[in-house]
């Protein structure tokens, strides 16, 4: 009898040690897990002159609505999606894309719940930054592109601070990172006055980066000064934004040999 005692509370404490071990390994491999702020179902209209609403699946038919920038939007029956289509959205620059069946979502009430077309060379997955972001008492310190990371994307890392020598020029680089793979970099240098700032995003589209960028970083009306150039490299799917007076901001966008999305910048006052 008392064999069998102790064998049962052998196994029962076998069993014991195995579902803890069990329920820890779970627990660990779901603290592992960031939750993605990117909706699969709904998408973001980021052209900052807003969208047009049409009956049917053709740029020139009539116009329903005028849907504002930042409205979310909802896909709906695939098979009325058109052909593929060319916008030409600046004389440098032209978006490709297809006319999708959608049902808008929105606070307005007269633009809730409509359904028709639009044009999807608009659209992202993405949170899109604030329009004509002025900061606010809490975070006014907080640069527009900085503001739009930290609201819309949880930090998974605190500031790294690297530090490294290159000849006599020594290297500093701040870098943090945030939820879907998000990076952001601040390099100064000890023979260069100006500092370099680099957000690497991955799975941003360069279509998408160029439409991020005008909100993020220029005038009030969300497009860019009429003294900068937009040069758009075709060959390498790339932007530059550059200042004609020289004094400015020189800002790249392009995707690097990892083919991540890279928005590069530095600012020079004189």
């Amino acid at each position: 009898m008392k064999i069998n005692y102790l064998l049962s509370l052998l196994i029962a404490f076998s069993f014991l040690a195995l579902t803890s071990f069990s329920i820890s390994k779970n627990s660990i491999s779901t603290s592992k897990k960031t939750e993605s702020v990117i909706e699969k179902d709904t998408l973001n209209i980021m052209a900052s002159h807003g969208i047009f609403l049409r009956d049917s699946a053709n740029l020139t038919c009539n116009k329903l609505a005028k849907l504002p920038y930042a409205t979310k939007i909802v896909l709906l029956n695939q098979d009325t999606i058109s052909d593929e289509l060319t916008v030409q959205e600046t004389k440098y620059f032209e978006i490709k894309g297809r006319m999708q069946k959608v049902k808008v979502i929105s606070q307005i009430d007269s633009l809730n719940d409509l359904e028709g077309y639009v044009f999807d060379g608009y659209l992202t997955k993405f949170p899109v930054p604030v329009l004509d972001y002025r900061g606010t008492k809490e975070n006014d310190y907080l640069s527009s592109e900085l503001n739009y990371l930290k609201g819309n994307f949880k930090e998974s890392e605190k500031y790294a601070i690297e530090r490294h020598k290159e000849n006599e020029d020594w290297i500093i680089k701040w870098k943090k990172r945030y939820g879907e793979n998000i990076t952001y970099e601040y390099n100064e240098s000890t023979t260069v006055d100006v500092p370099i700032h680099k957000i690497i995003i991955p799975n941003l589209s360069i279509r998408e980066a160029y439409f991020f960028s005008l909100v993020l970083f220029f005038s009030e009306n969300n497009e860019y000064n009429e003294g900068d150039v937009v040069i758009f490299d075709k060959n390498n799917n790339s932007f530059i934004i550059e200042p004609l007076s020289g004094v400015g901001c020189y800002y790249s966008i392009f995707k690097n040999n990892t083919n991540e999305l890279v928005i590069e910048y530095e600012c020079w006052a004189c």
